[in-house]
C-alpha cells in the first residue's frame, strides 16, 4: 500500500511540474525538483521509473508533449500543454441537475454533508442559461424536484444497511387501506423514490408476500433483526412489479406563470404554451401529487404563480402562509430553533392523494 501511495504521489507531482514549467523540463531537471524521483540511486534505475510513469500518464489520458533541441538527446524535455490538458466547460440541464440533487439528498446528516453542499452548488452554477435548464439565479431558490429524503435519516440508513447486508427489519407500519398500525417483518429488497414520496419493497415475512411500505406512514423506529444474509434477493424483474403498484397510471396537468429566467427545474420539465403576460411564461407542468408539487412551487416565492388549477393554488398559499408565521427567536439556554406557530408547516408533505 505505501508503494502505491508513493506511486501516486509521484505521479501527481510530475503532472504538476509539466503543467507549470515556462518551456520544458529535461530528465535532468525533472530527477532534481520533482519530489520522487531522486530515489534510485542509479541512471538507469531513474530513466525506467520516468518512462514507466509517462506511459501510465498518457494511458491516463494526460497530454505529455516532447520537446527536443537541435536533436540532442540531453537537451530533450517535457510538458503538458494546459490547453490540451484542460476540460471543456461543463453543462448541465434541469434533468441531470435534478438527479444530482436527488443524489445529494442521501448525503444529508452524513459526514461528507458539508462536501457535498459545496460540489452541488458549484453544478448548479454551470447549469445551462437557456431554456429548459437550471441555472442558479441571485436571490432565487431552487428547490429539489425529487421528494426529500425520509425525516427520520437514522432509519434510513438502517434499511439501506439491511439491503446490503441481507438482513431482515422489522418496524410498525400503520396502512393507508385500513389505517391500523401493526409490526411487521420485513426482507427488504430495494427503497425507491416514486411520485409521492419514497418507498421499500420486501417480502412482508408474516403474509409470505412481496410489499411495497411508504416511508412516512412508518411509526417507529426501524430495526435489524436476525443475523446477515439471512435472505436472497429475488431478480429485477419481479422488484420492479411490486413497485408498478405504486406509480400512478394518470397524471394531472398544471398551468403555471413563471418569471423571465427563473423556475429552470419547472420549466426542464414543462411545455411552453400561449397566454403569459407580465413579463411571465404559461408553462404546463404534468404531476402526480398536488402536495409534493405545491411544496416545490412555494420555494420559488412570487417567481412562480399558479393559474390553474384552483386547488393546487390553494396548497401554495397554504405553505406560504405557515412560512410567513414562523418567528424566529434569538437562542437562548433551553431554545433550539425557530419557533413555529399554528400547525401547517411550509414545507409538510401535503399528501392529498
Amino acid at each position: 500500500m505505501a508503494s502505491s501511495d508513493s506511486s501516486s504521489e509521484r505521479l501527481l507531482n510530475l503532472v504538476i511540474a509539466l503543467l507549470n514549467t515556462p518551456s520544458a523540463m529535461t530528465k535532468e531537471h525533472i530527477r532534481r525538483t520533482v519530489a520522487g524521483y531522486d530515489v534510485p540511486a542509479h541512471d538507469d534505475a531513474f530513466f525506467r521509473m520516468l518512462e514507466r510513469d509517462k506511459a501510465v500518464l498518457r494511458t491516463l489520458g494526460v497530454p505529455i508533449v516532447t520537446v527536443g533541441t537541435e536533436g540532442h538527446v540531453s537537451e530533450i524535455g517535457y510538458r503538458i500543454d494546459p490547453a490540451s490538458y484542460e476540460l471543456d466547460g461543463l453543462q448541465f440541464t434541469g434533468t441531470q441537475l435534478a438527479v444530482l440533487g436527488m443524489a445529494a439528498e442521501l448525503w444529508r446528516g452524513q459526514a461528507l454533508r458539508s462536501d457535498m453542499n459545496r460540489a452541488l452548488t458549484k453544478l448548479r452554477a454551470v447549469g445551462e442559461d437557456s431554456d429548459g435548464a437550471v441555472t442558479l439565479l441571485s436571490g432565487e431558490l431552487v428547490p429539489s424536484v425529487t421528494p426529500p429524503r425520509p425525516s427520520h435519516a437514522e432509519d434510513y440508513d438502517v434499511i439501506v444497511d439491511a439491503i446490503s447486508a441481507r438482513r431482515r427489519v422489522q418496524f410498525t407500519y400503520r396502512s393507508a387501506s385500513q389505517g391500523i398500525a401493526a409490526k411487521r417483518k420485513v426482507e427488504p429488497w430495494r427503497i425507491a423514490v416514486r411520485p409521492g414520496g419514497w418507498y421499500l419493497v420486501g417480502r412482508d415475512i408474516d403474509r409470505g408476500a412481496a410489499r411495497v411500505f411508504h416511508l412516512a406512514r412508518i411509526e417507529s423506529s426501524v430495526r435489524a433483526a436476525g443475523p446477515d444474509h439471512s435472505f436472497e434477493m429475488p431478480p429485477a424483474p419481479s422488484i420492479d412489479a411490486a413497485l408498478s403498484s405504486v406509480t400512478p397510471s394518470t397524471t394531472r396537468t398544471a398551468t403555471l406563470a413563471i418569471a423571465s429566467g427563473r423556475g429552470g427545474a419547472l420549466r426542464s420539465r414543462g411545455v411552453s404554451r400561449p397566454g403569459g403576460e407580465d413579463g411571465r411564461d404559461w408553462i404546463d407542468v404534468r404531476y402526480w401529487s398536488s402536495g409534493q408539487l405545491a411544496t416545490e412551487i412555494a420555494g420559488y416565492g412570487e417567481s412562480v404563480l399558479v393559474v390553474s388549477p384552483e386547488g393546487l393554488r390553494g396548497l401554495v398559499l397554504d405553505r406560504l402562509r405557515g412560512a410567513a408565521r414562523i418567528e424566529y427567536q434569538p437562542p437562548g439556554p433551553t431554545h433550539h430553533g425557530p419557533t413555529v406557530e399554528g400547525t401547517s408547516s411550509v414545507m409538510a408533505g401535503g399528501d392529498d392523494e
